[in-house]
């Protein structure tokens, strides 16, 4: 209908058999979210595809459809190659890519695929025209980046994706100062290449370059989202506040910092809070206009505050002011998953997935809003396809393996959060497999976990109740639970940990009346 022609043409009946087994269907001269859609609807592997009607009706609803003109308009920044003889010199030229891409993001008319998915292929020796094929853009910029004392060389082409031709390159080499005019110089040469409208508007955070470094080198350090790389992400923004007190994004960095600290039980309430609401308000201050202080700002009420459900409108501000913002829609989908809004959830999380399909981080983000709807087939399913794109992907991982004990798969739950300790014996992680553990009937290994973490606890690092909590839950032992529930309220434990942590196994108890009661501490409901 879409196209006027079968998806797999033949001859005979035979030919039009071997093609549908055989062969991809040409692609569609239709919008990106659409073209997506009906991929994935001609998917060869039946687990692949939609699975009911209700998911298909969610994913087309959640779907933008573009102009089509607008997609030939469309294009996927790399990661810059790091020429430099300083390997460290790494952060940089990724940050001057992902500053070019921003930039791109804003101009009217071009669709930009997001950060996430563009640097999936870092490192990678994939053909251009394959690297269009999987974002669904008609264009590609890559480039390189070269350091030596205070001069820079930054080389791009542009490079059309459906022949292969370059479109323009450039050669610039500058002192380190002028690196903000490059930025600008290669987003305007773009835009006039494709025909789009660049205005300058996207003045620069900083005109200290000392301090953009040191913020870009942060941003590098929190894509890894790991504790260890986190705590590196918050001394670089402490170190760019202090060259430039005025960064409004350096601030907004450092309050995410804290805010996934906090949701993952690597800091406590007393600890992470403080400084998060410091940064928080400071960047609110200085730069309420950004997405990314609106998405802070959220970010902060959803983990931070008693009255969680405040995060809703500057979630919405966030998107509002950058429709393209994948983790802002991911973030939103988990805050609409812990409200119990079903749809709406569902709909935020394929559409980020959509925006952003070849991003780990994004896949898995919706594997845990759809966990904590107790959609355990949807979890299982996205959480595969984020560790298709990396493998041994904590997060995907850890939702996979609850999800699959959702399913009453147990020995694969088993096999997926073993490996997920095995990477990181964090107490959530271990509170995870010790719940399954105990839902698979193997008591005495979720008791050996549960005593773990309360020795750790006695030598003093922190644990916080969710983690012994899930354990609980997985023994079904309601005394244990209720001591749990109520010192995790003690502790502020945001709303979204409960549901990422044991969530949907939980509410089995809320039969009890003590249990309810807490839980409504919580929830509000």
């Amino acid at each position: 209908m879409l196209s006027g022609r079968r998806a797999f043409p033949g001859d005979t009946a035979i030919g039009t058999m071997a093609a549908i087994v055989r062969d991809e269907p040409k692609p569609l001269d239709v919008p990106a979210e659409v073209a997506r859609v009906v991929a994935r609807c001609l998917r060869k592997s039946p687990a692949e595809r939609f699975q009911t009607a209700a998911e298909l009706r969610v994913a087309l609803a959640a779907s933008t459809l573009s102009k089509p003109e607008e997609t030939s308009s469309s294009i996927a920044v790399l990661p810059f190659a790091n020429l430099s003889a300083d390997r460290e010199n790494e952060y940089f030229s990724d940050g001057l890519a992902e500053e070019i891409l921003n930039a791109l993001s804003q101009v009217a008319g071009l669709n930009v695929a997001a950060r996430t998915s563009s640097f999936s292929f870092k490192g990678k020796a994939v053909e251009i025209g394959e690297i269009a094929a999987r974002l669904n853009v008609s264009n590609v910029l890559q480039g390189s980046v070269r350091r030596a004392a205070n001069r820079v060389r930054v080389t791009v082409q542009l490079v059309d994706a459906r022949n292969g031709f370059q479109i323009w390159s450039e050669r610039y080499d500058r002192q380190m100062e002028d690196i903000f005019e490059v930025q600008d110089e290669i987003a305007s040469a773009i835009a006039e290449r494709l025909k789009v409208t660049f205005s300058s508007v996207v003045k620069p955070s900083t005109r200290n370059l000392e301090a953009y470094e040191r913020y870009l080198k942060g941003r590098y350090y929190w894509h890894q989202r790991t504790p260890a790389a986190v705590r590196l992400a918050i001394q670089c923004f402490e170190q760019t506040i202090q060259l430039d007190p005025q960064y409004a994004l350096a601030y907004a960095g450092l309050a995410d910092c804290y805010a996934i600290l906090r949701v993952y039980g690597w800091v406590s309430a007393e600890n992470g809070r403080p400084p998060a609401q410091a940064a928080m308000t400071r960047a609110m201050a200085l730069a309420p206009e950004l997405s990314e202080v609106n998405f802070s700002r959220a970010f902060f009420a959803f983990y931070f505050e008693r009255e969680w459900r405040e995060a809703e409108p500057h979630f919405r501000n966030a998107i509002a002011i950058n429709p393209r913002s994948s983790i802002a829609e991911s973030y939103y989908g988990l805050f609409l998953a812990t409200d119990g809004r079903e749809e709406e959830a569902l709909a935020h999380s394929m559409r980020a997935c959509q925006m952003d399909p070849l991003s780990a981080p994004i896949h898995g983000f919706s594997t845990m809003a759809f966990f904590s709807l107790g959609r355990f087939d949807l979890s299982e399913r996205a959480a595969r396809q984020a560790l298709e794109l990396q493998p041994d992907y904590t997060l995907g991982l850890w939702i996979r393996g609850l999800a699959l004990s959702g399913l009453g798969r147990h020995e694969e739950a088993i096999e997926s959060l073993e490996r997920t300790v095995t990477l990181s014996r964090a107490p959530i992680f271990l509170g995870a497999l010790g719940l399954v553990y105990a839902r698979a009937g193997r008591l005495e290994d979720a008791i050996r976990l549960l005593r773990e973490l309360e020795d750790r606890g006695g030598r003093g690092e922190y644990i916080p109740a969710f983690a012994p909590l899930a354990i609980c839950v997985g023994q079904g032992d309601v005394p244990a639970i209720r001591r749990m529930l109520s010192q995790a309220l003690a502790e502020t434990t945001p709303p979204f940990s409960l549901r990422a942590s044991a969530g949907p196994f939980l509410d089995a108890f809320r039969s009890d009346p003590e249990i309810d009661r807490l839980l409504f501490g919580f929830y509000g409901r």
